[in-house]
């Protein structure tokens, strides 16, 4: 009796839990983070007399504590292939018990309130950048060397793993050290590129990271404007269909609560599986703020679409109706404080991918508790997506960049239109 009385508390527990989630359309949203890093990665910073604690499942403890919804931890993948004299990798049974089966043993303990992600974060910068490989089953064969990208998506592709996504991304086609952005000269003609990772590549980190040392540990968020919306532009504009993401990348002890910045999805339920289906459907928002609710979505021929969908063209019905609003949830500081208006920004393509990326389009509408309606002409193969600004929200009281507003953005994944 006891323990079926205990049983029924939990339940109203997480019911309740539950309902603090802003819900819509029969769907949650969830606040977390795609990148962090453990005591696996060697590059992780703690006191000597505490970091061998500093594991995985630490981390997801401690993101769970402070309110998160869901934490990735994504360490250092990196061949020893020669190119490096201090490699940053695992070994497979580290990334089996420590990652993998951690994440597992955590979703267990928090089922409903609380999703663990095991994963890696492969490559070098100097050999094509990182990409943050989520959901691995295991690791890559050691055979791998660094550049070889085009064996990771295979392997990637063959199952074994969810879905991949692009860290700290610089412009497509640019060079690092004669080596251009995730293995894209690898591939020959170029859009053989996009037909073999587009199927595999879900997001795309723009808001990542700090930018001075001296804030790389600290709890006390730092804003990070985001500074990776230009190349977020390029790809969409190549035709990947990618959604933003706003990531912590962090190498300390302050997993999730660097910055307010967070990736916020919008899925059926509080469950793994929800949630990468929800990802996979680029059902994603970056947001500075780890409050900010921002539901977009596109009214055509009598549906309602969401972000990240492909609406089908009928030939005659050139207008789409946009829907936006926005609000703030509890988020994970309690902070009750009401940060609008808000000023929307709709960021058109005109032409369709491969000519001019996406830009401003109209002038700025501003959003307070109703929902905005924006009817917009389309044409097929074009794509849209908003960018929100708080007008009254700082909730990044640490200065760590050139932007002297400090107030938080948003960027939602597109609406695109089908051929």
């Amino acid at each position: 009796m006891k323990r079926l009385f205990a049983l029924l508390i939990l339940l109203v527990v997480g019911i309740a839990t539950a309902a603090e989630r802003p819900t819509h359309d029969g769907k949650v949203v969830l606040f977390g983070d795609l990148h962090t890093h453990s005591v696996l990665s060697k590059d992780f910073k703690a006191p000597k007399e505490t970091k061998s604690k500093q594991k995985p499942s630490a981390a997801f403890e401690y993101a769970k504590s402070k309110g998160l919804d869901f934490l990735a931890v994504t360490d250092h993948q990196q061949q020893d292939d020669g190119t490096l004299d201090n490699p940053y990798r695992m070994t497979p049974s580290q990334y089996s018990q420590d990652v993998f089966n951690a994440a597992k043993a955590i979703r267990k303990k928090y089922a409903g309130e609380f999703i663990a992600i095991p994963g890696f974060e492969w490559g070098v910068e100097s050999r094509g950048n990182h990409i943050g490989v989520l959901g691995a089953k295991g690791l890559p064969k050691a055979d791998l060397e660094n550049k070889d990208y085009d064996r990771v998506y295979k392997w990637a592709a063959d199952g074994n793993c969810d879905f991949i996504q692009f860290n700290h991304p610089k412009r497509p086609g640019k060079n690092a050290k004669k080596v251009k952005q995730y293995g894209e000269e690898l591939y020959d003609p170029p859009d053989e590129f996009l037909k073999a990772v587009q199927p595999l590549v879900r997001t795309m980190a723009i808001a990542n990271s700090v930018a001075k040392a001296e804030y790389k540990d600290s709890e006390e968020k730092t804003h990070r404007r985001a500074t990776h919306d230009k190349a977020y532009n390029d790809y969409l504009n190549l035709g990947f269909h990618v959604s933003p993401t706003g990531d912590g990348d962090s190498h300390g002890r302050n997993w999730g609560t660097m910055t307010a910045a967070r990736t916020a999805v919008w899925a059926d339920a509080v469950t793994y599986k929800d949630l990468i289906k929800a990802i996979r459907a680029n059902r994603v928002y970056a947001t500075e703020d780890d409050e900010m609710v921002v539901i977009f979505q596109a009214e055509y021929g009598g549906k309602t679409y969401w972000m990240g969908e492909t609406i089908p063209f009928k030939q005659g019905q050139n207008t789409v109706t946009l829907k936006v609003k926005v609000w703030q949830a509890k988020g994970s500081d309690g902070d009750p404080v009401d940060e609008g208006p808000y000023t929307v920004v709709v960021m058109k393509d005109q032409d369709g991918v491969g000519g001019k990326a996406a830009a401003k389009w109209g002038a700025p509408h501003e959003v307070g508790d109703e929902m905005l309606e924006v009817p917009l002409e389309i044409k097929p193969g074009q794509y849209f997506y908003v960018k929100v600004s708080e007008q009254n929200g700082k909730d990044n009281p640490i200065g760590d960049d050139r932007d002297t507003d400090m107030n938080d953005s948003a960027w939602t994944s597109p609406i695109w239109i089908g051929q």
